[in-house]
């Protein structure tokens, strides 16, 4: 019995010091730092895109699949080192690569999303895909990436009952279900799609926010009702009230329907 004992107390022991290195490697933030840099030894190794869905070195960006074999989300992030929202890389486009908008990159990259929800016999309208990015003080990365995925099916209805016609082009505020069903207060603005294209979104929400962008979670989305609009949805966030950028998706994607 003491030596049964004995082996449970190490193999406690042991578990404990293997969760504990497990929490230290998620906490460093690195591991898209990480797989960006495999996905380029392998490009540079072999010509292939190892762990990428695409490495865009035009544009300066690469695709990424999440790593939950569940998930239908892909992640951009931009070969540059750039940390996230709050780092001044993001403002009017200082990439030493030509990235117009990485918005519009995550945007032109949704078919990565159509195609994995067509391996399993779903379909997807192009009104529900989300892009979303997530405030310094509720993200686990130190490598900025957007969300590209699925609108949550709550979300989905606040969007289609806001009155867009009524929108004017600066900032109003309207309430918006999350995924949770709650209630969130967002600040909306209409984009065109000429302005999606050209525009820096980073710049956009800057001149609103200024130092405070950095708590701010920044979702682009389709107009519902006209092809040729967008609107960026804003929760500005604080330090005591973190913002979480994925509450508005949802990655098993239950807007999607049956394919047949």
């Amino acid at each position: 019995m003491p030596g049964s004992v004995s082996r449970l107390f190490f193999m406690c022991m042991l578990c404990t010091s293997i969760l504990s290195a497990h929490a230290l490697q998620a906490a460093t933030g690195n591991e898209l730092n990480e797989a960006l840099q495999g996905c380029e030894d392998q490009y540079k190794k072999a010509g292939n895109y190892g762990d990428c869905s695409l490495m865009d070195y035009q544009a300066g960006y690469v695709i990424l699949k999440t790593r939950t074999a569940s998930d239908n989300q892909f992640l951009l992030l931009p070969m540059d080192n750039v940390t996230g929202i709050e780092d001044k890389g993001v403002l009017s486009r200082p990439y030493t690569h030509p990235v117009s908008s990485l918005f519009y990159s995550a945007w032109q990259s949704r078919g990565f999303v159509f195609d994995q929800l067509k391996q399993r016999g779903k379909k997807l309208a192009e009104k529900d895909i989300a892009l979303t990015i997530n405030p310094v003080n509720s993200r686990t990365q130190n490598h900025l990436h957007i969300h590209i995925s699925c609108l949550a099916a709550k979300t989905q209805q606040s969007l289609s009952d806001l009155d867009i016609e009524k929108l004017g082009w600066g900032w109003e505020s309207k309430p918006l279900k999350n995924k949770n069903d709650r209630d969130i207060l967002y600040d909306i603005r209409k984009l065109s799609a000429t302005a999606f294209l050209n525009e820096n979104i980073f710049d956009l929400v800057h001149e609103r926010y200024r130092s405070n962008m950095k708590y701010a979670e920044v979702t682009v989305v389709p107009a519902r009702t006209r092809s040729d609009e967008f609107l960026l949805l804003v929760n500005p966030g604080s330090v005591s009230s973190p913002a979480t950028a994925e509450e508005l998706q949802d990655h098993s994607c239950t807007v999607a329907k049956s394919a047949h």
